[in-house]
């Protein structure tokens, strides 16, 4: 574990990014929100989107209902502001919008077709197009999007090579995870090369018209930034991140270590470690299979919380002045194998899926540790994913 002084030194340009992007989307009016969750059964009949609405006021959760058919729907993004929630759908190997409507989810089209094996399992939202992490193709895919919010066009993709020490998980580039920051760059975590690569946008202008109507076209791509990537642990396998709301700091789960790693951010781009901590101590791991999966941090950057596969539980840190993590608990999630988890956006609740179908709502106290609260439900079958947003 390495450690440097506290991270007071950063530009002011840095600073004016962060706050920038913190300003887009976290004034909080409603106090209910509509909670979204993917549903899968094993002969696929019962496939779909199921609705909650949580109440912040009350601290209530309500019973999920069935809100729209979709086969085999697997991973949604973090949009809480947004009006159309995106899904993937594995069975039709396809990247789908739904509006979010007064009476519930209306599908959009046009949708954007995958090829199969790709294994589209984190999506990021930037502006008008989507970031799509593909696994199983070691890439990742921009996605213009259409008028109405649907996903029309793939219109770049950018792959990565690389492999590390684990035999059945490093064989190869595996993304994990797309992630735009507040200083204009795009990270990818790749679990398979145990590297964090770091691209940024570069514009081009061209003239367009004719002599009596000019005009010009700004057209961008994304492409690799100097310095292109940093390394993790061997074996490691980094997986999701998160940025602290005012410090140019990252926060990095991984996978295969079931860690956390604190990063600075430079003003070139480059990650610096500056602290690695468990999630669950080996000594109380027991001999139970322990994977990291979902990472949120609150609003204000106070607490950040990690839900742990196999061990069934969620983590609690306090984020101390300087960014540094400190261990505050484990809570269960009283269900099997956590896979996803989301944060409301005013930073009172926690929503906990499993993946053998129970939802439980937590209560994020005002020292970060968590209370389960009454809500609680069991639907049939597998949930992967869980999304909020504006109700």
């Amino acid at each position: 574990m390495r450690f440097i002084t506290p991270i007071f030194g950063f530009t002011p340009f840095f600073m004016l990014a962060f706050m920038a992007f913190m300003a887009t989307g976290n004034t909080v009016n409603a106090e209910t929100f509509r909670v979204c969750f993917t549903f899968r059964t094993q002969n696929g009949s019962g496939d779909g989107i199921y609705i909650s609405e949580l109440d912040t006021e009350t601290g209530t959760l309500s019973e999920p209902k069935f809100a729209v058919s979709a086969k085999n729907p697997y991973y949604f993004p973090d949009l809480p502001e947004e009006s159309v929630l995106y899904a993937v759908c594995d069975h039709e190997t396809a990247l789908i919008g739904f509006k979010n409507t007064p009476s519930g989810l209306e599908r959009l089209e046009p949708h954007v077709q995958f090829q199969s094996g790709e294994w589209l399992c984190q999506i990021s939202k930037l502006d008008r197009e989507l970031l799509v992490n593909c696994y199983g193709n070691r890439n990742i895919a921009r996605v213009a999007l259409a008028e109405n919010g649907a996903p029309q066009e793939i219109v770049q993709r950018i792959f990565f090579e690389g492999s590390s020490v684990n035999p059945s998980r490093q064989k190869g580039s595996f993304p994990h995870s797309v992630n735009p920051a507040p200083n204009g760059r795009v990270y990818v975590c790749d679990l398979g090369a145990d590297k964090i690569w770091i691209l940024r946008w570069e514009e081009t202008v061209t003239k367009s018209g004719t002599e009596s109507e000019s005009g010009n076209v700004v057209k961008r791509k994304l492409i690799r930034n100097i310095p292109y990537s940093v390394t993790a642990r061997p074996g490691c396998g980094p997986r999701h991140m998160v940025f602290h709301p005012t410090l140019p700091l990252a926060y990095v789960n991984n996978e295969l270590f079931n860690d956390v790693t604190v990063y600075r951010i430079l003003p070139d781009g480059m990650l610096d470690e500056i602290q690695i901590i468990e999630t669950i101590p080996r000594e109380n791991r027991g001999k139970n299979f322990i994977a990291v999966s979902e990472m949120r941090l609150t609003p204000d950057g106070k607490f950040l919380y990690v839900a742990n596969r196999g061990h069934n539980s969620i983590t609690a840190f306090r984020v101390e002045e300087d960014g540094r993590l400190t261990f505050l608990e484990t809570e269960p999630t009283t269900g099997s194998t956590p896979r996803g988890l989301v944060m409301d956006p005013t930073g009172k609740f926690l929503v906990s899926p499993n993946r053998n179908g129970v939802i439980q709502l937590l209560k994020i106290e005002s020292d970060g540790t968590l209370t389960p609260t009454a809500s609680r439900y069991t639907l049939p079958g597998d949930i992967p994913s869980v999304a909020i947003m504006k109700k």
